[in-house]
């Protein structure tokens, strides 16, 4: 999890067509996968939480914990407003399967003898986050251990289990990794040294004196900073943004008393939400380059779930206990 714009990929290159058969109109499954993709980055373990504690120094584990409620919260959220759209566009909600329409019992007798295979068969994919989860909660490994051991454990049942990949399969992807990282190792290394630089020449400070001179309420501070990680988050993935943004702006969080905690989850949350903000969001470009068809035709069923995701970033934002409710 981390990147809002690849679960969108991955999710909606799977989803959209099944979601088609099933009925549902084409732009209405691409916005659902564009906005169900930003759970991505709140949900752990979550590259945005790494990246905010590497740059702040909050300890990751702790952030991990923070994202679990606001991440269900959201979760809950758009599986509401999707049953509510669904009610009033008329789609059947009823379970069937694609072959013909047959009692509801039999029909679940089906799907659950088809949900146990599935799971069966891939136990051992899903056994991964609980190892990751399970080793950085009980203390025996940090996250960066995590990862490693993740990527031997992945790469084990790959070869070994599952056996869908072979040498040349390990070797494609290493290179892809590489590239990756590499790509990544460049953003973070550059905004180390950018960071270093406003260090130096106090442009946190003066971003903090000047909020100060706007306001002295927490509240007013915060819908502040919604708006500029939002704006932001249109333009910009999570990864680049929390490097640049996450330095500069936590020097007047803690000056106003703002837990970093619970402004992590803050920021993950804003530019999670920024990627799916018409009419520039990146999610929404990916979302419509998977389902092939014009960002246009889905700027109706943008406008409800960007509603409710405003709403649920204003509670996440003020009701911090949502966010500490593990740690305290």
């Amino acid at each position: 999890c981390g990147s809002g714009m690849a679960t969108t990929a991955a999710i909606g290159g799977m989803m959209i067509p099944q979601m088609k058969d099933k009925g549902y109109k084409v732009p209405y499954a691409a916005t659902l996968v564009c906005f169900g993709g930003t759970v991505g980055p709140i949900i752990p373990p979550s590259l945005s939480f790494v990246l905010y504690g590497a740059t702040t120094k909050v300890p990751v584990p702790t952030l991990f914990l923070a994202g679990i409620l606001p991440g269900i919260l959201i979760g809950i959220g758009f599986l509401v407003t999707n049953y509510v759209m669904c009610r009033s566009m008329g789609q059947d909600l009823a379970i069937r399967t694609t072959a013909e329409k047959v009692n509801i019992m039999e029909a679940m007798q089906v799907r659950g003898k088809l949900v146990w295979k599935t799971f069966r068969e891939g136990f051992w994919a899903l056994l991964s986050p609980v190892i990751i989860l399970g080793g950085i909660y009980s203390g025996i490994f940090t996250p960066t251990e995590a990862a490693c051991i993740s990527v031997v454990y992945s790469l084990f049942v790959s070869v070994f289990v599952y056996k869908e990949l072979d040498m040349k399969g390990v070797y494609k992807t290493f290179l892809a990794a590489s590239v990756i990282n590499g790509v990544t190792s460049f953003l973070l290394g550059y905004s180390t040294v950018f960071s270093t630089f406003m260090t130096f020449e106090r442009v946190p400070q003066a971003i903090s004196e000047f909020l100060m001179t706007v306001t002295e309420s927490p509240v007013v501070l915060l819908l502040i900073i919604n708006a500029i990680l939002l704006v932001v988050g249109c333009f910009l993935d999570t990864v680049p943004a929390i490097i640049v943004m996450a330095p500069m702006l936590l020097p007047t969080i803690t000056h106003f008393g703002i837990s970093p905690v619970h402004f992590g989850v803050i920021m993950a949350v804003n530019l999670a939400f920024g990627l799916c903000t018409p009419p520039y969001g990146c999610n929404l470009f990916v979302g419509a380059a998977v389902a092939k068809i014009s960002m246009e035709s889905m700027f109706k069923y943008i406008i409800p779930f960007f509603i409710v995701s405003i709403v649920l970033l204003m509670i996440i934002t003020y009701v911090p206990a949502i966010s500490l409710f593990f740690i305290n």
